[in-house]
């Protein structure tokens, strides 16, 4: 096991490497000379499309000071001649790489007319990375449940982890942010020709998207905002929206399935069926049961992708027999009793440009207020991870945030471009049904509603490809109140 003095000295030596490049020389307009940087293309190492790095300024306000670097992917126009321009995406986050992303569209007709962009954003992996000391995870006694102790344990954790970050990259943190992100797309579509861009962001994406938006109006065209955060409220308060989705979802599911007690046979009213939901958190409180191992389980966000089925997969209307099958076999095949948890692990460096650029959103400084909600949540909707370490609605690091904000997220608008297409899935508790609403009505955008919880529609389901393609290739946006039904696939 390495020491934890090795680890900080080994990160904090990395950061330092990464921004110890040398200050650009002066000049009438050191930004131009960033706008104007030849762009290389190689293959990439390890995708089939093509890699190229951009040089950006640390800080915006300081162009000819220090530079970091944006790695960026390319997939070129099938159909060169009708080629109209690139099309950068974003997979959200934030922190997710974004280099693979513009494989998830390449199947698309718009492939034929775009080049589709793909961007590590700044901090994250290939860009100049943003790394932090992790702490090992908490050992809770109820994890998606907290107990007062736990919660506790939570903040503490939430406190340790913004410690790590800023004692590895402290000099970085000021400047990872989402405005900065889009002043970053902006020398991207400078540096390779282009006028406008196109864009197309999911998740958090949306956010980068309406902030560049807001701050480059005259440089974007066409843009498509796939599963919204909301365009003004603050990041902790949208888990607020989150379990009220939830719970939606929780009670149509309980109905539809007691209309058919006689195959399920989990009670006849939705206040039964929900009282053998929580029969069996019982249950797994202490065993395994049926597909089960624990509680968290059952807790879990539906977009785990693990061979059980959780509550929170009432989001997808297609999986609710599915899921109703699953409680009922654990219910009837209670497992032995668990062997306690293993200790908690070591610290690591990790990169986590996560914790930091959700620090653009104000939180809440006051430990009441994350311990009101979590001993409400943890009764009231435990399900989708609700009131887990992981959750909008625990403490997180930046209730701790010990660098400064050098500027405000900006009230996202649009006045100057072109209207685009805001898809929304009706029951996403991801970011739930009202985002998309408000982030349409922000930015007097058309909402393309779909009735169901996938998070990241486009590509997944044939009548949102559709109409996105249409607008996209063709600028034929949707009518008003457009709407699409809900396809077989549940996960990107």
């Amino acid at each position: 096991m390495r020491r934890f003095v090795t680890l900080a000295l080994t990160a904090a030596l990395a950061v330092t490497a990464a921004l110890a490049v040398s200050a650009v020389p002066a000049q009438a307009d050191p930004l131009r000379a960033v706008e104007t940087q030849p762009v290389t293309w190689a293959p990439c190492a390890d995708l089939p499309l093509e890699c190229a790095t951009v040089a950006v300024p640390l800080d915006y306000a300081h162009p000819g000071g220090r530079r970091i670097t944006i790695a960026i992917s390319r997939h070129r126009a099938t159909d060169p001649a009708h080629r109209r321009g690139v099309l950068l995406t974003n997979p959200g986050g934030p922190g997710l790489s974004g280099l693979a992303f513009p494989l998830s569209y390449a199947d698309q007709d718009l492939a034929r007319v775009y080049d589709i962009v793909g961007m590590d954003p700044r901090g994250v992996g290939e860009s100049t990375p943003l790394r932090c000391l992790q702490p090992p995870f908490p050992a809770l006694e109820r994890p998606t449940r907290p107990t007062d102790a736990d919660i506790v344990k939570m903040a503490d954790f939430a406190r340790r982890t913004e410690q790590g970050c800023q004692q590895v990259s402290g000099p970085l943190r000021p400047y990872m942010n989402t405005p900065n992100t889009a002043r970053d797309m902006d020398v991207v579509r400078a540096a390779l020709g282009e006028t406008r861009l196109n864009y197309l962001g999911v998740s958090y994406g949306t956010t980068l998207g309406a902030v560049y938006g807001t701050l480059f109006p005259g440089h974007l065209d066409r843009s498509v905002l796939d599963s919204a955060l909301h365009p003004t409220a603050p990041w902790h308060d949208q888990g607020y929206a989150a379990a009220a989705a939830r719970r939606s979802n929780l009670d149509d599911w309980a109905a539809w399935t007691a209309s058919r007690d006689s195959e399920f046979r989990l009670g006849t009213t939705p206040q039964e069926v929900e009282q053998n939901v929580e029969a069996l958190a019982a249950v797994l409180a202490t065993r395994s049961a049926g597909a089960y191992h624990t509680v968290a389980d059952l807790d879990s966000s539906a977009e785990t992708g693990s061979e059980f089925v959780p509550v929170d997969a009432t989001r997808y209307p297609g999986q609710w027999a599915e899921l109703a099958r699953s409680i009922r076999a654990a219910l009837d095949s209670p497992g032995p009793v668990r062997a306690p948890s293993p200790a908690a692990g070591s610290v690591e460096v990790v990169d986590n440009a996560h914790d930091t650029v959700i620090c653009d959103w104000r939180w809440p400084a006051d430990l009441a207020v994350y311990e009101r909600d979590l001993r409400y949540y943890r009764e009231a909707m435990p399900y989708g991870a609700t009131a887990s370490v992981a959750g909008e609605l625990a403490p997180g690091p930046c209730a701790y945030r010990s660098f400064p904000r050098t500027q405000s997220l900006p009230k996202p608008v649009r006045a100057g471009y072109p209207a685009g297409l805001v898809v929304q899935g009706q029951r996403d508790t991801t970011t739930p049904y009202v985002n998309g609403v408000a982030m349409a009505a922000a930015l007097h955008e058309p909402l393309l509603t779909v009735a169901d919880g996938v998070h990241g529609q486009f590509g997944l389901n044939p009548c949102v490809n559709a109409i996105v393609n249409h607008y996209l290739v063709d600028g034929v946006l949707p009518a008003p109140g457009a709407s699409c039904p809900a396809a077989g696939a549940t996960t990107r």
